[in-house]
């Protein structure tokens, strides 16, 4: 339901910080207006709720408008897929990324990996994806810029691209002014992941516990965690590989934090038949997740809200005038109780209700 403009009474607002209470929140349009100025604007008792930020999901895979649509139902107003193909799909989900309601979205388009790599039998994944060496990374980033993307996803696996072209990857993206992610899910990946310094590593390894030293040097790199924490519980609920233990991905994710290591989240939803995770509703397990590992809820909420919004340039993350107007009305307190994010009352994307 759109409304031009609304004024939200009474509410608890989240500052990104702590919440202040008694407060007044204006969407003209699809910004946040004036708090003082309500002449016009349809009037929404908030009752004493907890407004935040619209949440964002920092690693998804989405195949289709409708998905992207749906995450805006679980408070979900931006995300970044993490590897999306063929090029018209990712472009026709940017594109309609930018309509009322519709949550944001940064896109990595094409992966690369590598022949005979596993992600080398993902459906549809084209043969410029399979890299042989190193002397094809920067015409594999050149494509990707030119196809649009805003940064350049990597798998390091094994087996898979070997390190010369993973480092090669990472400096190629950098000469072209783009962010690179790797994704790494076993200690052996991550150790090439973190060799390549590459400005983001997806995942946290499930088969062995980040040792102290590693996790120093990513934090001296200033590299960004996404340790998807709700897929590696999947993957390891179904015993991917017969030495996974969610344990490890955990205390990971712990020693990363301590570590003053950026950490956002992110789910890897997908629609995978092998390890499905859910669009949107998984946001809300992976902060529970985060806040088990270690995080305070309010160090979860801002991984999910301030934190990536100014990372990924995303203009929301905060509700501020001027901003693009993301909210979710929440019944509770998510900072007594990170599971109060999933109780719901109302959620406003681009100015838009949508919930």
């Amino acid at each position: 339901m759109a409304v031009s403009k609304v004024a939200i009474k009474n509410v608890h607002l989240f500052d990104g910080f702590s919440f202040h209470s008694s407060s007044t929140v204006v969407i003209d349009g699809d910004r946040f207006g004036s708090p003082n100025d309500t002449t016009g604007a349809e009037i929404i008792d908030g009752q004493g709720g907890f407004l935040i930020p619209g949440l964002i999901d920092s690693h998804v895979h989405i195949r289709d408008t409708k998905t992207l649509e749906s995450f805006t139902e679980w408070g979900v107003t931006a995300a970044v897929d993490c590897g999306c193909w063929p090029v018209d799909l990712m472009q026709s989900l940017r594109e309609h990324s930018t309509k009322a309601g519709v949550p944001a979205l940064r896109c990595a388009g094409i992966v690369a990996t590598a022949p005979g790599s596993v992600h080398s039998t993902f459906p549809g994944l084209p043969p410029s994806a399979l890299l042989a060496g190193a002397h094809q990374a920067e015409q594999f980033v050149e494509n990707r810029v030119s196809e649009g993307v805003d940064l350049i996803k990597i798998v390091a696996d094994f087996p898979g691209p070997n390190q010369d072209t993973v480092n090669a990857l990472v400096a190629a993206a950098r000469k072209r002014s783009k962010r690179s992610i790797i994704h790494a899910s076993t200690s052996v990946a991550f150790n090439m992941a973190l060799q390549a310094r590459p400005d983001i590593i997806t995942h946290a390894p499930m088969d062995e516990v980040l040792d102290l030293e590693t996790v120093a040097v990513m934090a001296a790199a200033r590299i960004v965690s996404i340790p998807t924490l709700t897929m590696e519980e999947a993957l390891c609920n179904i015993k991917i590989r017969p030495n996974v233990d969610y344990s490890n991905a955990r205390l990971s994710v712990e020693r990363q934090f301590a570590a003053g290591i950026p950490i956002f989240a992110g789910t890897d939803s997908n629609d995978s038949p092998m390890a499905r995770v859910t669009h949107g509703e998984s946001i809300h397990r992976e902060l529970e997740l985060l806040v088990g590992a270690g995080l305070s809820p309010l160090e979860a909420l801002r991984s999910a809200t301030v934190e990536p919004a100014h990372y990924f340039d995303f203009d929301s993350g905060i509700i501020q005038m001027g901003r693009l107007a993301n909210a979710v009305l929440l019944r509770s307190d998510p900072l007594v109780d990170i599971k109060a994010t999933r109780n719901i009352r109302m959620v406003w994307c681009r100015g838009t209700r949508v919930f």
